[in-house]
């Protein structure tokens, strides 16, 4: 093999690694991955319609779950995918912090079916009351991990939806959800604002739907509603992948969908 040969060999080698690193091709088809994993979307009878954490046969009432009925909920309703367990646990970590694309495009179109059955606008009559936003990232956090993974849900689940995804929020830069202790995350403020434009009862008669990967304590979509209703909206639901369960609430309905889960 010619020296020029081999060089073209090298670059070639590069570009297929910086291909892999950056666009995720190192990873197995995301459809695929589901089908293999016997995967499918939890039954809204499954979670709290209020705070979206898991709940056996009587649980939940009008007021919610045992988890959120003396707490403050912001949003009007929770769609969710999935508790935050394997293999969904795996996945959203995939897509965070190897940027996963493909991953979050994929569940972004399961979300955005499973919100469209929960609004019920399964055979859309009018969708241009419904906007989809997703929680802000800082630039930092964005630059630094190479994806904005709310925002590429965002997408999918408003093009399954055939409605917009209008950026209603911004956010300054500060620490993970996952680097806080529980108590932390349930006292810390997130620091997000409304963007500029927006003016207060713009969105009248508007239903918001706000888009996270995973509803840890519930601080962020807290926050993020209780700034959306300053624009008058009819109702603010949060469309997320997966939402952890209070751990002081496990149920054998919980043990037993664990140990149907794949390692």
């Amino acid at each position: 093999m010619t020296t020029t040969a081999q060089r073209l060999d090298r670059v070639r080698e590069w570009l297929v690694s910086v291909e892999r690193a950056w666009v995720g091709w190192s990873l197995a088809p995301p459809e695929r991955v589901l089908a293999e994993a016997a995967w499918h979307p939890d039954a809204p009878g499954t979670y709290c319609r209020r705070c979206g954490g898991s709940v056996g046969t009587g649980e939940q009432t009008p007021d919610g779950c045992g988890s959120c009925r003396n707490h403050i909920v912001n949003t009007d309703r929770v769609v969710r995918l999935d508790a935050y367990r394997d293999p969904m646990r795996a996945w959203v970590r995939a897509i965070k912090y190897r940027a996963w694309a493909e991953m979050a495009e994929c569940l972004g179109r399961r979300l955005g079916e499973r919100l469209g059955h929960a609004l019920g606008y399964d055979d859309p009559p009018d969708m241009s009351s419904i906007v989809i936003t997703p929680i802000p990232m800082p630039w930092q956090r964005r630059l630094y991990r190479g994806i904005d993974h709310a925002r590429l849900i965002a997408e999918s689940a408003a093009m399954a939806m055939g409605v917009p995804v209008v950026q209603l929020l911004a956010a300054e830069n500060g620490p993970p959800q996952v680097s806080l202790t529980s108590a932390r995350r349930l006292g810390r403020g997130v620091r997000m604002t409304v963007r500029a434009g927006f003016a207060p009862q713009s969105l009248r008669d508007t239903v918001v739907v706000l888009i996270d990967d995973v509803r840890t304590s519930g601080s962020s979509l807290n926050a993020a509603a209780r700034l959306v209703r300053r624009l008058g909206p009819r109702l603010v639901v949060a469309g997320v992948l997966a939402v952890t369960d209070d751990p002081a609430r496990r149920g054998p309905w919980q043990a037993a969908k664990e140990l149907d889960s794949p390692p």
